[in-house]
């Protein structure tokens, strides 16, 4: 079974939201996207544009096919789409790496350095713990 890298600029950051969705740690390191900023969409969540001599900052994770799928579902696809972008690990090492792109962004509001959603926390927790009690056992490791 293949691995794949995603970069997470958001929720996925969580390590709560990753054990309860993943059963795991999937962080491998921290990362930059460049070329892009980040923002906030109507619903609280993040979403990346290009905006060339900006980058933005977050994780790389390690998933496996199934987890993908998991994230998939997390991501709420097709409101947002899985690319392949290059990202730069910590070392100045270029990655392809998936990234969640919002397929049809309409607020340009920035998002605030520092955060994982422009919502509580406790309800992205709430919202993790919901989508894993939906899960069958076979769409997580």
């Amino acid at each position: 079974m293949g691995y794949y890298y995603l970069f997470s600029y958001g929720t996925f950051i969580d390590r709560e939201v990753q054990h309860i969705l993943f059963g795991r740690n999937v962080t491998v390191g921290a990362a930059v996207l460049p070329g892009y900023s980040r923002f906030a969409a109507e619903d609280g969540y993040y979403y990346v544009l290009p905006a060339p001599g900006c980058c933005v900052k977050g994780e790389l994770l390690c998933l496996s096919a199934d987890d993908l799928v998991v994230a998939d579902l997390w991501e709420d696809v097709p409101k947002y789409v899985r690319a392949l972008k290059t990202v730069l690990r910590e070392n100045g090492t270029a990655v392809t790496a998936y990234v969640y792109c919002r397929s049809n962004p309409q607020a340009r509001k920035p998002a605030p350095p520092g955060t994982l959603a422009a919502i509580p926390r406790s309800r992205v927790i709430a919202a993790a713990k919901e989508l894993a009690a939906e899960l069958s056992p076979g769409d997580r490791r």
